[in-house]
């Protein structure tokens, strides 16, 4: 096998690797919480329910409801009035709290 054919193989299977890591979640997206209501519910969010990595925002006046466990994510920010009801553990790497609440 050549040199250019061999070269040209590890670069398709990194980027395999690369694209099979985006869509298992390795890179969490900005998920924001629109409407009050439970966090299992996809119509709570703007891009669906949260999975695991992504950045969560619950903004003034939402009120989610952690009805499920969820996955681990990667910041959870509750701002103004929001707040977040929770009956589950919750695991987050940067909890930014404004002058927003967590209950449990």
């Amino acid at each position: 096998m050549n040199q250019n054919k061999l070269t040209r193989q590890v670069i398709y299977i990194v980027f395999a690797g690369f694209m099979l890591m985006g869509m298992s979640g390795a890179w969490g997206a900005t998920i924001t919480a629109v409407a009050t209501g439970y966090w299992s519910i996809p119509g709570t969010w703007d891009s669906g329910v949260p999975l695991i990595n992504d950045d969560v925002i619950i903004p003034t006046i939402i009120t989610v409801t952690l009805d499920v466990p969820p996955p681990s994510l990667s910041s959870l920010t509750i701002t103004g009035t929001g707040s977040l009801i929770q009956d589950n553990s919750l695991t987050v790497n940067t909890l930014n709290l404004g002058t927003g609440t967590a209950a449990t």
